[in-house]
């Protein structure tokens, strides 16, 4: 809630900001979760303090060349870039089909691992 009131201060009415509740929001990803229509992935500090989430499903209109969509994503502005990290790399097996989608993600081939050099670029 607090992430998405910040973020949309100023740019929507705040009569509108108000008007979304804890108890509406619950009741609505509850009923998103039990569905199971959404994928949510929800991201959480070392000591288990939600910090961000996002969520996705199929496109809810046809857009060429693209069948999903990202319904939401909102992570604290203290959680974001929390370590200013701005390289990252990964250890693969090489026989492991997820090699391809490192690849296509703009990884290179580092010895025995794949990495992105530039985070900003992923």
């Amino acid at each position: 809630m607090r992430c998405w009131r910040e973020t949309y201060a100023g740019i929507i009415p705040q009569d509108h900001i108000e008007r979304r509740t804890v108890g509406s929001r619950a009741a609505l990803w509850n009923e998103v979760l039990r569905t199971g229509d959404q994928i949510v992935f929800v991201a959480c500090d070392r000591d288990g303090k939600v910090v961000g989430f996002a969520s996705g499903t199929a496109s809810s209109e046809p857009v060429e060349g693209f069948d999903a969509e990202l319904g939401s994503l909102y992570i604290l502005p203290e959680a974001q870039r929390e370590k200013s990290f701005r390289s990252v790399w990964v250890r693969v097996l090489t026989d492991n089909p997820a090699v391809e989608f490192y690849k296509r993600a703009g990884a290179e081939f580092i010895c025995k691992f794949y990495g992105w050099r530039d985070v900003a670029t992923m």
